[in-house]
């Protein structure tokens, strides 16, 4: 926090997900933990704005890649969520 706090432009940024936003029956674990992690940033973004200190979380949308889900599932070898 010091050097956050001495920082002209201090920013924290968290690597979010947007299975964060729904349920899934594919990673519930993984789900819970980026919309835990959601409501982290939102809250510490209310802690740290009277110190001057952003925070940001990015939230990647699903990618292609082989043998991916998104892959699979157009060749439907896995079920829709």
């Amino acid at each position: 926090m010091p050097w956050l706090e001495q920082a002209k432009d201090a920013a924290i940024v968290h690597i979010g997900s947007i299975a964060g936003l729904r349920p899934s029956i594919v990673a519930p674990p993984y789900g819970a933990m980026k919309a835990a992690l959601m409501h982290y940033t939102t809250s510490q973004a209310a802690m740290l704005a009277e110190r001057g200190i952003r925070v940001n979380a990015i939230a990647p949308g699903s990618i292609t890649a082989p043998g991916h889900f998104w892959k699979c599932a157009r060749h439907a070898t896995i079920p829709p969520i």
